[in-house]
């Protein structure tokens, strides 16, 4: 029986590939997702706590042969304990013998699974011309954000966030890690989207206040929500073009309540529009994150992983 590979948060980061594999990696799991060459259960949920739930996302992907489980809780009420609000693991099995493969801490790459999904929908779907991007969220998914963008810079980017001062200490960061873009402090939500082509939201799904205005929006506009309907709400759906990384899925979510109720059944998945010509008008794209796109990126880091000597062997 071969070992269980443990690989902690610093072996998945070490291990990483880079961030052109990485969006290419969540191109292919987008596609497979499109094709229907996955199996992929709606997320299965424990509300636990009043500020805390647990998904467990099951799935399989024929491309690779890659089956695994991510499992993810998240209490809101962590960050006044001075804990990140969320934890997560990625188990890899053999899909031939069941036998666990790996286990990895998937907060690093849930991080990086995220930014890379967003990149892909900006590379095939931004509109000509570009103007810029509009950044609305000052977290650590920003930073994910802005280095996954810097792969296809020069672009210019305007932040807009709850204080001045973690706008600005983003900007300071972006200086560092993502020299390629031009990264600007808006004075607010709406200045930052207005003329912007591209719109990604990324706040807290309990934020208040964040909600986008139809007004400062171009015809045109790329909206890329990571935090649900927080800040695009269903009406900036209607007349747009809607897609979802699983549309299952996002009926399933929308259905058991929360800020996506109104929003009407996504128009194809998010995959379906990788390639070919950019379709005209505006778009929303509820990617809400799959396990694909996970399972795909964890194997990747398990093979090198391997190769650099990276991570634990552990008996089972």
């Amino acid at each position: 029986m071969a070992d269980l590979l443990y690989l902690a948060e610093e072996d998945v980061i070490a291990a990483a590939p880079p961030a052109a594999e990485i969006e290419a990696l969540a191109a292919r799991a987008l596609g497979a997702i499109a094709a229907g060459r996955v199996q992929l259960p709606p997320k299965v949920k424990v509300a636990h706590r009043p500020d805390g739930l647990a998904n467990a996302m099951p799935g399989y992907v024929e491309d690779g042969d890659v089956l695994g489980l991510k499992w993810i809780v998240i209490d809101q009420a962590n960050p006044a304990r001075g804990l990140p609000a969320g934890h997560a693991v990625v188990l890899l099995a053999d899909a031939a013998t069941g036998l666990p493969r790996a286990v990895l801490g998937a907060r690093a790459l849930t991080a990086l699974r995220t930014a890379a999904t967003t990149a892909v929908c900006v590379r095939a779907l931004r509109p000509e011309p570009l103007g810029h991007v509009a950044l609305v969220g000052t977290g650590v998914l920003a930073r994910s954000h802005l280095a996954a963008l810097a792969v296809h810079g020069p672009v210019r980017v305007l932040v807009a966030g709850r204080s001045a001062g973690s706008v600005a200490a983003l900007v300071e960061w972006a200086d560092q890690h993502a020299p390629t873009l031009e990264v600007l402090a808006a004075a607010g939500i709406e200045e930052a989207c207005r003329d912007a082509g591209v719109v990604i939201t990324l706040v807290s799904q309990r934020a208040r206040g964040c909600r986008l205005d139809e007004r400062w929006l171009r015809p045109d506009v790329l909206l890329l929500p990571l935090d649900y309907g927080t800040c695009v709400h269903a009406g900036l759906a209607r007349g747009r073009l809607l897609l979802a990384d699983d549309p299952e899925q996002f009926r399933v979510t929308r259905d058991a309540g929360g800020n996506l109720r109104g929003y009407r059944d996504p128009d194809a998945p998010s995959g379906a529009y990788l390639v070919g010509s950019r379709p005209p008008g505006g778009i929303v794209v509820q990617n809400l994150g799959t396990a694909i796109a996970d399972l795909v990126l964890a194997d990747a880091i398990v093979a090198r992983a391997r190769e650099f000597g990276r991570g634990r062997a552990l008996a089972v």
